[in-house]
């Protein structure tokens, strides 16, 4: 965005400056005036989006709970999350993946193994098995990873089968059965 605003600002004051006040500083100021008000309204839709990803996160949520505690079957988590989808169109289709106990990212944080960075995938969700009692929640970049975990992936194909191998592969390199 700011490419274009660079793109269209700059022969904008080009095209007016002879029509502006003879003083040097105008056509910067009138620039940064414009980069101004375009970063603003970059930061709003940014946190426009933000919200939406996780309020889909939330719809994932409220989706997954009912399944906890039920049978573990791999594919009644399939058609819920393909459900999720069609509610969530924009969000892309979100891929179950258990993390399996040798796993490099058991027992690390999101954060640490830098998910999102390596692989371009997202976290929308957690699935974990408790003492208490089963728990989904939406992750941070703090939320702490374990053996037997299921996260709801989101991205593009190639994201997401990056982030299933970084994932679903244990230490040893043997891939999970999913």
């Amino acid at each position: 965005q700011l490419g274009t605003l660079f793109m269209v600002g700059a022969p904008l004051i080009a095209i007016t400056q002879p029509f502006l006040p003879r003083f040097p500083g105008f056509a910067v100021l009138l620039l940064l005036l414009l980069t101004i008000l375009l970063s603003v309204a970059f930061w709003k839709s940014a946190l426009n989006l933000h919200g939406h990803a996780q309020a889909g996160a939330q719809v994932i949520v409220a989706a997954l709970t009912p399944r906890i505690g039920t049978d573990d079957d791999p594919d009644d988590l399939t058609r819920t999350m393909e459900h999720v989808a069609i509610m969530l169109p924009g969000l892309g289709e979100p891929v179950p993946v258990r993390i399996v106990a040798n796993s490099p990212a058991a027992d690390r944080s999101l954060a640490e193994i830098n998910l999102r960075g390596m692989t371009g995938a997202t976290v929308l969700a957690v699935t974990r098995n408790a003492p208490d009692g089963s728990e989904v929640f939406v992750p941070s970049g703090r939320t702490v990873l374990r053996a037997g975990d299921v996260v709801a992936l989101a991205g593009t194909n190639e994201a997401v089968t990056a982030a299933r191998v970084m994932l679903a592969v244990d230490r040893r390199g043997e891939e999970d059965g999913q």
